[in-house]
């Protein structure tokens, strides 16, 4: 009896206390507080009770209520030791987090200046080096010259000595030196004076490279004492996540408590402040979806007070929590009907446990009957994805969890103002690529990959596990080299937990720490960069956020729905070496709904062709690199290629010029500048399509 009032008392301090809060946030927002007469009314008849600890428990704490002046002897104690830490102990300083943020820049720069001090000290030595190389060789080509001259002595001339004593030594009895062997002296005395240059320049780099090592040092120490300034423990947040659990249990009329794991981790506050929204969601979601009600767990021979664990911890430069609740875990069959509604699933298809967060994912998804606060409004798990994305963070769900329930996995960096990054080459660009979010790097040969993106499905299966195979270069539309790397590539593999993807680069360099720059608010809406740093030579590196990009390829491989009316979107190649011809001839290719590629001469279709075949190819004469007629040629000479039509759209429309496209194949031939209509009617007639393509004003 006395348990149970000891609980109904317990709750009742909760509920004051959550509806304490909720009234403050309101009243702060400039919003009216909820009506609490119902709660006053309980809390009334609670008024001046007081549980006692019972004689010879060894407890003498007292539990303060509304109403009563007494404080508990923890209470008492906590004040005692504010008392004294406020006389004895040392001042603290309250730092807004813009100071932070500020002092953290301008720690970056300074990393950014050092590292360009060591590249510059670092070419120095290599001068240095080669200085020494040469000295060392000079030497050894002086020193044969000196034998050389030496071996020759001849009798002194009135051109080569000034004062001639023939008359007292012969050539056997004194030496007489030549022009060539002074020269070869004064060299010699050169050279011991360049290798002192260059021994003082080798002092000089030493010292400059321990000065460095030295600076870097000190950098490093005062940014983990800054860093150290920003980061916050996780269990600060414990209080909020745990008046989200009662407030949505008390709704839905369950009993459930939350546990926090390791609260004593610390990260930086924007990663914590950025991370509770999604938090929040997912334990509604628990609490909602997961844990069943009072009934339903006595039948499954479960507790009545259902439990939500979140387990925080930091693995290197990483922080990892973990979601999970002893519930029913997620509906499947729910889910897959969901899905089939939606159209991201075939009716006969199954859906497979690790593809659960690609569909739940979905903007708009929900398996909630009815749409309520709780539920989530309609909205599901892309808002966690959307809130983590923002914070180069990624979740998962847990397909081998064997403690029942649902389990989510949350990946998050450390720290948003510093990170390590691999640089690679791609496309002739160098990009970044936070380190934290690659999984592994393989080789793999260049024919291979092109035979893989040339398939209808693009997919690299590797270790059991499926990647959606992409080319960071014409992913971010610049020019592919694929084609003309001989040997192998790097592929970058990545599991976020919605897609894998495989990306190939062209080049792979060493891992290097960065400061990460935003981009402002125009280029930080692209959802493919999370970020830029400066390289040591003063370059701008993009920071490529291969987690987005899984994120948005995780739509391109839904399924589709076998009876849906499909159509056919052909793809036309453009060649030509004016950009403005290019751009004005994709506007006018996309207007009639058909997908255009653009080529900026010859040897560049040339390559693109290697990759991936058109429906039709537009193609200009006159081009660099390799013009129109030598392009058609090596078309009509290919196997795969010949039969793709080519028509030549060219200033240069005499018979002549026609005879000859005519002659290697070429299927039609207009002239600049081109007529809309001509154009619609070779469309119309040599390419595949559902229907007469028409002009809209027609």
């Amino acid at each position: 009896h006395k348990a149970t009032d000891f609980k109904a008392s317990k709750a009742l301090l909760e509920e004051v206390f959550d509806v304490a809060v909720s009234n403050a946030r309101a009243i702060d927002a400039g919003q009216e507080a909820a009506d609490s007469s119902v709660l006053q009314s309980s809390l009334s008849a609670q008024q001046g009770t007081k549980i006692a600890a019972q004689p010879g428990d060894g407890s003498n704490t007292a539990i303060f209520v509304p109403g009563s002046t007494q404080l508990s002897s923890d209470a008492k104690q906590g004040l005692a030791r504010q008392q004294e830490g406020a006389q004895t102990g040392d001042a603290a300083l309250r730092i807004r987090t813009e100071t932070l943020d500020s002092l953290t820049n301008f720690v970056g720069d300074a990393s950014m200046n050092r590292s360009q001090m060591r590249e510059d000290v670092l070419y120095i030595k290599g001068v240095v080096d080669d200085l020494y190389e040469n000295v060392r060789r000079f030497s050894t080509q002086l020193r044969e010259l000196e034998i050389e001259a030496d071996s020759k002595i001849t009798a002194r001339s009135n051109d080569d000595i000034a004062v001639d004593r023939g008359a007292e030594f012969d050539p056997l009895e004194m030496d007489s030196y030549s022009k060539l062997q002074r020269l070869s002296r004064g060299l010699a005395e050169n050279l011991d004076e360049l290798g002192d240059i260059q021994s003082s320049l080798s002092r000089f780099v030493y010292k400059a490279e321990n000065s460095l090592q030295k600076q870097d040092r000190l950098n490093r120490e005062l940014q983990d004492e800054i860093m150290k300034v920003r980061l916050v423990s996780f269990g600060g947040i414990g209080p909020q996540l745990r008046q989200v659990v009662r407030a949505t249990a008390r709704e839905l009329n369950k009993d459930v408590e939350l546990e926090l794991i390791g609260a004593e981790v610390r990260l930086d506050k924007t990663i914590l402040d950025g991370v509770i929204p999604a938090l929040e969601h997912m334990l509604r979601n628990c609490v909602d979806h997961g844990i069943e009600n009072r009934s339903q767990r006595i039948k499954a021979n479960k507790s009545k007070t259902g439990k939500i664990s979140i387990e925080c911890r930091q693995v290197a430069r990483e922080i990892i929590i973990n979601v999970r609740d002893d519930g029913r875990g997620l509906d499947l069959d729910k889910i897959r009907a969901r899905a089939i509604a939606y159209n991201l699933l075939e009716p006969n298809q199954a859906l497979k446990p690790e593809d659960i967060l690609i569909y739940i994912s979905k903007s708009g998804f929900s398996t909630a009957s009815e749409l309520t606060q709780i539920s989530g409004r309609g909205v599901g798990m892309d808002v966690v994805q959307a809130t983590l994305r923002r914070m180069s963070g990624s979740v998962a769900y847990d397909v081998d969890n064997q403690a029942g329930g649902s389990s989510f996995t949350i990946r998050l960096p450390i720290s948003l103002a510093v990170s390590s990054a691999v640089f690679v080459t791609s496309g002739g660009e160098q990009f970044a690529i936070s380190a934290r979010t690659i999984d592994r790097v393989v080789n793999i040969g260049s024919n291979e990959l092109i035979s893989h993106l040339k398939a209808d499905k693009q997919v690299l299966e590797l270790g059991g596990q499926s990647f959606s195979l992409i080319d960071l270069a014409d992913y971010l539309g610049y020019e592919s080299k694929i084609s003309i790397v001989e040997g192998k590539l790097p592929v970058i593999l990545v599991s976020s937990g919605v897609q894998n993807i495989a990306v190939i680069v062209e080049e792979l360099f060493n891992t290097h720490e960065i400061v990460i720059k935003g981009l402002g608010s125009h280029l930080g809406r692209i959802p493919i960069y999370s970020g830029a740093t400066i390289r040591a030579d003063g370059r701008v590196v993009l920071l490529v956020d291969l987690v987005g990009i899984s994120y948005y390829e995780s739509y391109v491989t839904m399924p589709e729905i076998s009876g849906a009316v499909t159509h056919s979107i052909p793809n036309v190649m453009v060649v030509d070496d004016s950009i403005t011809v290019r751009k004005s001839a994709e506007r006018d290719i996309t207007a009639l709904g058909i997908n255009a590629v653009l080529a900026k001469d010859g040897l560049d279709a040339q390559i693109q062709l290697r990759q991936e075949i058109p429906d039709m190819i537009l193609l200009d004469i006159e081009m660099p690199r390799m013009d129109g007629f030598e392009l058609l040629e090596w078309v009509k000479s290919e196997k795969l290629l010949k039969d793709i039509p080519v028509v030549m759209i060219s200033s240069r429309a005499t018979e002549k010029h026609i005879n000859k496209a005519t002659q290697l194949g070429c299927s039609a031939f207009l002239g600049k500048p081109y007529l809309l209509e001509n154009l619609l009617e070779v469309f119309n007639q040599h390419l595949t399509l559902d229907a007469p393509l028409v002009l809209k004003n027609e």
